[in-house]
C-alpha cells in the first residue's frame, strides 16, 4: 500500500512540474510576440511574431496563432473584413483610419484594404472595440487538413 501511495504522489509531482515548465515556457514565448484582439464574430486574442509584421508589405502573409488555442494556426493579409450592424455606414467606421474600401459583398458586409499586414490588424483591432462593429478581422488563410483518400 506504501508504494502505491509513492507512485500516485510521485506521479503527481511530475505532472506538476512539467506543468509548471509548459506554463513558464509559453508565457516566455508570449513575452516575444505581439498580441492583437479581434472580432471573428467572438473575440480572440491572436500573438504574431513581430519580425515578420516588420518586414511584411501588402501581399503577404503572415502567420499568427490564438491565444487561447495554440493549434489554431493562421496566416493574415492586408484585407480586413467588416460587418456592420444595420445603420452603421462604412464611412462612419473608417473614419479617422487607414483602411480604404474595397468590396461590399452585400448589406454591412465588407473588404477593405491596408497598406500592410501590420496596419491591417492594427486598425481590425481598433475598429472591433467601435460600437456597431460585429466582425472586424484581417482575412486568414487556414492550413488544409486532408481528411480522406485523395482519388
Amino acid at each position: 500500500m506504501r508504494d502505491v501511495c509513492r507512485v500516485i504522489l510521485s506521479l503527481c509531482v511530475g505532472f506538476l512540474l512539467v506543468r509548471g515548465l509548459l506554463h513558464s515556457l509559453s508565457a516566455a514565448e508570449a513575452s516575444s510576440q505581439t498580441t492583437f484582439t479581434l472580432k471573428t464574430p467572438r473575440e480572440v486574442v491572436y500573438w504574431v511574431n513581430p519580425k515578420d509584421l516588420a518586414t511584411a508589405g501588402a501581399s503577404d502573409w503572415v502567420s499568427g496563432r490564438e491565444r487561447d488555442r495554440a493549434a489554431v494556426r493562421v496566416k493574415f493579409g492586408s484585407r480586413v473584413v467588416l460587418h456592420l450592424a444595420k445603420g452603421t455606414t462604412l464611412g462612419q467606421v473608417l473614419e479617422g483610419g487607414f483602411l480604404r474600401p474595397d468590396r461590399e459583398f452585400g448589406e454591412g458586409l465588407f473588404v477593405v484594404h491596408a497598406e500592410s499586414v501590420r496596419e491591417a490588424l492594427e486598425e481590425s483591432q481598433r475598429l472591433a472595440k467601435r460600437p456597431g462593429v460585429l466582425v472586424s478581422h484581417p482575412v486568414r488563410r487556414r492550413p488544409m487538413k486532408k481528411m480522406g483518400p485523395m482519388i
